[in-house]
């Protein structure tokens, strides 16, 4: 009987470690996390529904082998051990229980993760249509530029007077502004295809070509958001820590507060991450990142 009640205690610390491995950072498609929250629901219920069966044959097992002894038992280990027994089973119930109540824990963990990363990557959907239009406008007034620059060099020059100690300006490189948005979409486009590997690539050579460009704010950003979505925080938060010192006037400051915050988080620095929540919501209160941060401020208590 005692070994029956080990391969319950066993079977019960099978399913919290079955309970383990789950991570919110890592559930970066719903599908998935939503599959696996019902998968684990199902097998912590067969389980709790042996352990119930179990622990009721047991209960009838020593109810029927105490039966024909009726008020013999009068010795003090025979009373012990019976309370020992019961003790054993109140136990198990009690370990089932806080499965369970673990279950609902990890439950609640992934629908708040699911919502943020829903909120975030909205507000992100909705900025990159932003950026999208002002490059349309940008391209348009580059091509015409070009167009009247090729119709300058079309003019035969102007002879010069004598003595005339003026110089020509030369115009910007176009070819250089082209291949610098051009280096910038590309790594873009591989973070919007979910080919992080790739984005983080296409940031870092892009910052070393280009120190000098008005999308370094931008570039930071995107670099620190490849490593973050790779599961690589130690990469990560240097980039977003170069965006809120170098560039605090930037759009993207606040949300690169909020994503160091929860890099902090994951590297288990709760104190650090809700210093920069405060940070975040005293220096941009009225952004969305700073809503986000509010709630996960919450959740570091």
């Amino acid at each position: 009987m005692n070994a029956s009640l080990l391969k319950l205690r066993a079977a019960a610390m099978a399913a919290l470690f079955i309970l383990m491995p789950i991570s919110a950072h890592a559930l970066f498609e719903d599908v998935d996390a939503r599959r696996s929250l019902l998968d684990l629901r199902k097998q912590v219920n067969e389980l709790s529904n042996r352990i119930d069966a179990k622990l009721d044959t047991i209960q009838k097992d020593v109810d029927a082998k105490l039966q024909p002894f009726g008020s013999r038992i009068d010795s003090k280990a025979d009373t012990k051990a019976l309370l020992k027994l019961s003790e054993e089973i109140d136990k198990l119930r009690q370990d089932l229980a806080g499965l369970r109540g673990q279950l609902e824990v990890v439950s609640n963990d992934i629908a708040n993760t699911q919502r943020r990363q829903k909120d975030f990557y909205t507000d992100l959907d909705q900025r990159i249509s932003a950026l999208d239009q002002k490059y349309a406008a940008v391209e348009t007034r580059q091509q015409a530029l070009e167009n009247k620059q090729s119709t300058l060099d079309s003019k035969p020059a102007t002879p010069t007077k004598a003595g005339d100690s003026s110089t020509a300006i030369a115009p910007p490189d176009a070819d250089e502004r082209l291949s610098e948005q051009k280096t910038y979409d590309l790594a873009l486009g591989h973070f919007k295809s979910e080919n992080y590997r790739a984005a983080a690539q296409g940031f870092t050579d892009f910052l070393k070509r280009f120190p000098d460009s008005s999308n370094l704010a931008q570039a930071y950003f995107w670099l620190g958001s490849s490593h973050y979505a790779l599961q690589d925080c130690v990469s990560a938060m240097p980039a977003f820590q170069t965006v809120v010192s170098r560039f605090t006037n930037s759009q993207r400051a606040p949300d690169a507060m909020l994503s160091l915050a929860e890099c902090q988080r994951d590297l288990k620095d709760k104190a650090a991450a809700r210093q920069t929540i405060n940070n975040l919501i005293k220096r941009f209160p009225t952004s969305p990142a700073a809503k986000t941060g509010k709630e996960l401020l919450s959740e570091l208590k």
